[in-house]
């Protein structure tokens, strides 16, 4: 299985030889359907989401999405964003705080339509059908919807009585709302520390901020992914290209 997946990767990255040594791809038994991306260029792909995958071409987009994410240093961007954000002010303002909260989400947003223009660049050259990239996205919408979200036990798909299969309670795509009843406020001094508690209603946030559902996820939602890719990415909707370049028999067998 993870052979497949990286004579995959080793095709997209044939001509950059020096990324290849920095990125490698593992399948997880972690049980949510999801790809990530870490800063030293490890790209995890969860066994769930390579179960929904229907081609060699929807792997091969995910891969090159998830490269882009490497290549752009986007987890690094957003861990240096979000010390930026927070500054050096021990005392904590609760709406200024959920305002940085959202101001976090949306550049991670960014980064993922950045992703998706970069990624598909990347898989346009290889020669696999284009619109595989929409099928993601299509394959994405339907996790976000509940569709294809319920618990996998992957245990059921292996023979390996030893191995062990991590379960999450966590979603793909989506952020965990956050704790908007209650939050702590710590005020520290040069003598003592205290806290309170009051709730963000207290604080008066601005609930219009909150309002749509895509202002509190890490992702943009699907629509406007698609969108992105075609209008400014320009996928062929009528491309005839093939989804397998590697081995049909090879996708089908894992």
């Amino acid at each position: 299985m993870s052979n497949y997946i990286t004579s995959i990767l080793d095709k997209i990255l044939a001509n950059e030889p020096d990324v290849r040594k920095e990125v490698n791809v593992f399948v997880t038994r972690y049980d949510i359907p999801n790809a990530a991306t870490f800063v030293d260029g490890t790209i995890v792909f969860n066994l769930p989401l390579l179960k929904l995958l229907e081609n060699e071409a929807q792997i091969a987009f995910v891969l090159c999405h998830e490269i882009a994410h490497y290549k752009l240093k986007h987890s690094l961007k957003q861990f240096e964003y979000s010390l930026s954000l927070n500054g050096k002010d021990d005392k904590l303002n609760i709406e200024e705080d959920f305002e940085n909260y959202l101001k976090a989400l949306s550049y991670s947003r960014e980064q993922e339509l950045e992703a998706d223009r970069e990624g598909f660049k990347l898989f346009k050259e290889l020669g696999y059908n284009q619109t595989a990239a929409l099928q993601v996205m299509n394959i994405l919408d339907s996790i976000e919807n509940g569709i294809n979200r319920e618990f996998v036990d992957l245990s059921e798909l292996f023979n390996a009585d030893s191995a062990v299969f991590y379960k999450e309670k966590s979603t793909v795509l989506k952020t965990r709302e956050p704790e908007v009843k209650t939050t702590v406020k710590a005020v520290r001094n040069e003598e003592k520390e205290t806290s309170s508690i009051e709730t963000f209603e207290e604080a008066e946030v601005d609930s219009s901020k909150i309002a749509s559902e895509d202002v509190l996820s890490t992702h943009p939602d699907i629509k406007v992914r698609i969108d992105s890719l075609i209008m400014e990415s320009h996928v062929d909707t009528l491309d005839n290209q093939p989804y397998f370049l590697i081995s049909e028999q090879g996708f089908y067998f894992i």
